[in-house]
């Protein structure tokens, strides 16, 4: 059985220690090995292929004899997105989010989450005042948001605030339903508007 620092692609913890002993060669001459490892964490498994004619004594020996090279892992850890066009903090904001989504934190995916749409708000209309919910209605439609785009705002609210206050803890359905409804209106309310101003830019002039 060997342990091995490795990045999980499953729940995105960072240099997180992978546990394996089931490997088998990639080519009769034993110079590369696929090898089974399961995250300490969330117990999902990746396959690293290593490179090294001492790979069967290094796994046997725990990782004390032999120093194999890692060639590559499988399944590839994709790193989160943000919609596009979003400013700075506003996509800093959504990706701790995401990041904490993940991770299974919940709570905390849920509090940036709703972190993400309210200083959206103080982006698209910074003369409203009040409360969240009070900035939600007072949106006007001359600034393209509509009702729709209210409607998922308020949700966002209400499931924010659950995660943010409630002391049952937040689900992963409310986490992900969180989720797609921040995407949607960050999308609607600042990626569209940017393809928009981009793809004039490059209409040439009348």
């Amino acid at each position: 059985m060997v342990d091995v620092p490795l990045d999980c692609p499953h729940c995105g913890t960072a240099r997180i220690g992978f546990r394996g002993s089931h490997f088998m060669a990639c080519d009769q001459h034993h110079a590369e090995n696929i090898l089974l490892l399961q995250c300490g964490h969330c117990r999902n498994g990746v396959v690293a292929k290593y490179r090294g004619l001492d790979f069967s004594e290094w796994v046997r020996s725990g990782g004390m004899a032999g120093s194999p090279t890692l060639v590559e892992v499988w399944p590839v850890a994709e790193p989160p997105s943000a919609p596009q066009h979003l400013p700075p903090n506003i996509r800093a904001f959504y990706l701790q989010g995401l990041d904490s989504l993940r991770r299974k934190g919940y709570d905390a995916a849920g509090t940036m989450f709703r972190k993400s749409l309210d200083v959206a708000l103080k982006r698209i209309h910074p003369d409203g005042h009040g409360t969240l919910q009070r900035r939600i209605d007072a949106l006007p439609p001359d600034l393209g948001i509509t009702p729709a785009m209210k409607e998922w705002a308020h949700e966002i609210r209400n499931l924010g605030n659950d995660a943010a206050h409630e002391e049952d803890p937040f689900t992963e359905a409310e986490a992900k339903a969180l989720h797609a409804f921040a995407e949607m209106f960050l999308t609607y309310a600042f990626t569209l508007p940017g393809m928009l101003a981009e793809r004039k830019k490059q209409e040439p002039p009348a």
